[in-house]
C-alpha cells in the first residue's frame, strides 16, 4: 500500500511538472502565435519598390562592393500579408541580424568610372484596414514567462534607451498607479501624443532620451519614446517601419510621382506595436494630432482614431523592424569609393513580373501592365523574349486579345481565308484566321502569310491606326525625315497620325526607322502608349 501511495505521488507530481512547464511554455510561445483579435477590413494590394542606386563617380575602377539592405520581414503583422517577392538581381545571400532581421547581401565585383548598377526589390502585400475588439476589464497584466521567447522586446537598444532612469522615472510617473498593460498604453500615448512637437530638425532621429530631454522630433522619436517607456514598464512593444500611406491627402504631387507611382521616400513612417497578453500585437501611431479652437488659442487633442486602430483612408504597409537608417548604404569596397543612395515608391496594385528575363528593361512597365491585362504572354514559363522581334503570327494573337480587352466587334472585312504555310493545328491559326478576317493583317501574293516572319515598324504603325479606329484631321508636319524610304511610304501617314498624338517615337533624332523590325520590348511599348491613353 505504502509502495502504491509513492507512486501515485510521483504520478501527481509528475503531472504538476508537465502541467507547470506546459503552461509556461504555451506563454513563451504567445508572442508568436496568439491569434489577434484584429478584424480585417478593406484588403487591397500594394507593391513596394526600393532600388538602392550604387555608383562609381571617381576615376578608378571600384571592386569587391559589398552592400547590406534590410529585406522586408517574413514575419508580418496582423493587417498584412506578404504574396510575392522579387529581387533583380538576386542577392548573394540573406543574413539575419542580431534582432532577427532579414538583411539581404550584395557583392559587385567591380564597377567602371561613371558606371552605376541598381539593385531592385518588389514586394507585393495584401494590406488591411481594421480595429481591434478589446475588452479592457478582460486583459491580464500577467507576462510571467512571455519574455522568455524574445527579450529584445523588453530590452533598451540604441535609440531605445528603455533602461534609461530618465525614460524609467517618466513612464511610472505618467502611469500612475494603473496596472492594466491596456490602460497603461493608453496613458503612455495620450502623453507623448501630447508632449512631443512634430519638428524635422537638429533633434530628428536622435532617440528616445533626446527625445523625452528636447520634446521634439519626427514620427521616429514619437515611436521610440513611446516604446521605450512600455519597456521601461514590462510591457512588451517594438517600433515597426515603413509606409503610411493616406488615400486621401495623398493624391498629388510630390507625393504622386509622373510615373503614376507614390513617392516613398516621402511616405517612409515609424509606428508601434505593443503586445497584450492572450490578445495579440497592437497597433498604435502616436505621432498624429489635432486641434481644436478654445477662444483665440488652437488645443492640441490626442486622435485616437490611431490607437488600436486603422481607418479606411490610411495603409501602414509594414517593412522592417529595424531603422533602415543605420543599415541600408551599409557598405564596404576596394581601390575607389563608391556611392549608394536608397529609393523607394509604391505602386497600388499588383506590379510583380512573371518573367525572369526583363530586369531594368526601357519597355518593363510596359510589359508588366499589359501581362496583367492578358494582352501579351510570355514564350515559355519565366521567359518573355524582350529581345526577340515580333512575328506575324505573334501579332495575330496580341491582336485578337485587344479586340477582346476592348470589346471591339469588328465586321469582317474578307470573306476568304486561305494561307498555303498554315494549317488549322498551327497554334495561332485561330488568332491568324480572326486578325486577318477583320482586316488587321494580311497574307502576301504568293498565297502566304509569312509564318515567322518579323514585323516592322511602319506595319507596327499601320496595325494601332487600324486596331484602335485612330484619326488625325492636324496637319502639323513631321519631325521624322525618313518616312519617304522607297517601298515604306505607305505607312506615312499612320506614322504621322501617332506622332501628332505623342503615341510613338522614334529610334534616334528624326529618324522613325520604318523598315526596321520590332522587338518584342517595343511592340510592348508601342501597345500600352495606345491602351493606355484615353484621349485616342
Amino acid at each position: 500500500m505504502k509502495r502504491r501511495n509513492t507512486f501515485f505521488n510521483l504520478c501527481l507530481m509528475l503531472a504538476a511538472l508537465l502541467l507547470f512547464f506546459g503552461i509556461r511554455a504555451a506563454k513563451a510561445n504567445a508572442l508568436e502565435t496568439t491569434t489577434s483579435v484584429f478584424t480585417k477590413e478593406n484588403g487591397f494590394t500594394y507593391t513596394v519598390i526600393h532600388q538602392i542606386v550604387v555608383e562609381n563617380k571617381t576615376n578608378k575602377t571600384a571592386r569587391n562592393i559589398q552592400i547590406s539592405v534590410p529585406a522586408f520581414s517574413a514575419t508580418q503583422p496582423v493587417y498584412q500579408e506578404m504574396r510575392e517577392v522579387e529581387y533583380n538581381p538576386q542577392p548573394q545571400a540573406f543574413v539575419s541580424d542580431e534582432e532577427g532581421n532579414e538583411i539581404a547581401r550584395y557583392t559587385i565585383a567591380s564597377l567602371a568610372p561613371g558606371e552605376r548598377q541598381i539593385l531592385e526589390q518588389r514586394f507585393i502585400v495584401d494590406n488591411y484596414k481594421g480595429s481591434y475588439q478589446i475588452n479592457p476589464a478582460a486583459v491580464s497584466g500577467d507576462y510571467q514567462g512571455y519574455a522568455d521567447i524574445d527579450p529584445r522586446y523588453l530590452a533598451p537598444e540604441p535609440g531605445i534607451e528603455s533602461d534609461s532612469p530618465e525614460i524609467v522615472q517618466y513612464a511610472k510617473e505618467t502611469i500612475g498607479n494603473e496596472t492594466n498593460p491596456y490602460l497603461i498604453a493608453r496613458k503612455l500615448f495620450a502623453d507623448i501624443n501630447l508632449y512631443l512637437t512634430y519638428q524635422d530638425g537638429e533633434n530628428a532621429n536622435q532617440g528616445a532620451l533626446n527625445a523625452l530631454r528636447t520634446g521634439e522630433g519626427v514620427c521616429q522619436e514619437y515611436a521610440n519614446l513611446f516604446v521605450a517607456s512600455l519597456r521601461a514598464v514590462g510591457i512588451p512593444a517594438r517600433v515597426q517601419v515603413g509606409y503610411l500611406y493616406n488615400s486621401t491627402q495623398h493624391t498629388a504631387a510630390p507625393y504622386v510621382l509622373e510615373s503614376g507611382y507614390l513617392n516613398g521616400d516621402l511616405l517612409s513612417h515609424s509606428w508601434t506595436e505593443f503586445y497584450l497578453p492572450e490578445v495579440g500585437w497592437i497597433i498604435a501611431d502616436p505621432t498624429f494630432t489635432y486641434t481644436i479652437k478654445n477662444g483665440d488659442k488652437d488645443v492640441k487633442l490626442v486622435d485616437w482614431s490611431y490607437f488600436g486602430r486603422i481607418a479606411p483612408e490610411r495603409s501602414y504597409l509594414f517593412w522592417t523592424e529595424q531603422n533602415p537608417q543605420e543599415t541600408v548604404g551599409s557598405y564596404s569596397y576596394t581601390d575607389a569609393p563608391v556611392d549608394v543612395a536608397f529609393h523607394s515608391v509604391v505602386a497600388l496594385g499588383d506590379r510583380y513580373s512573371p518573367f525572369t528575363d526583363i530586369g531594368r528593361h526601357w519597355a518593363r512597365e510596359s510589359i508588366l501592365s499589359l501581362s496583367r491585362d492578358r494582352i501579351l504572354t510570355g514564350k515559355a514559363p519565366g521567359i518573355y523574349g524582350v529581345n526577340d522581334l515580333v512575328t506575324r503570327d505573334e501579332l495575330a494573337a496580341v491582336i485578337v486579345r485587344v479586340l477582346a480587352a476592348t470589346n471591339q466587334d469588328r465586321s469582317n472585312v474578307q470573306t476568304t481565308f486561305h494561307y498555303t504555310d498554315i494549317n488549322t493545328g498551327y497554334w495561332a491559326f485561330n488568332d491568324i484566321f480572326q486578325a486577318s478576317l477583320k482586316g488587321f493583317l494580311y497574307g502576301y501574293p504568293d498565297g502566304t502569310f509569312g509564318i515567322g516572319k518579323p514585323v516592322t515598324r511602319a506595319e507596327m504603325a499601320a496595325i494601332l491606326v487600324r486596331l484602335f479606329n485612330l484619326t488625325d484631321d492636324k496637319q502639323t508636319p513631321t519631325s521624322f525625315t525618313d518616312l519617304d524610304t522607297p517601298g515604306e511610304q505607305w505607312a506615312k501617314q499612320d506614322i504621322i497620325l501617332l506622332e501628332h498624338k505623342n503615341l510613338v517615337a522614334g529610334r534616334s533624332k528624326g529618324h522613325f526607322d520604318p523598315a526596321a523590325y520590332v522587338t518584342r520590348g517595343e511592340m510592348a511599348a508601342f501597345i500600352s502608349k495606345v491602351f493606355y491613353t484615353d484621349n485616342v
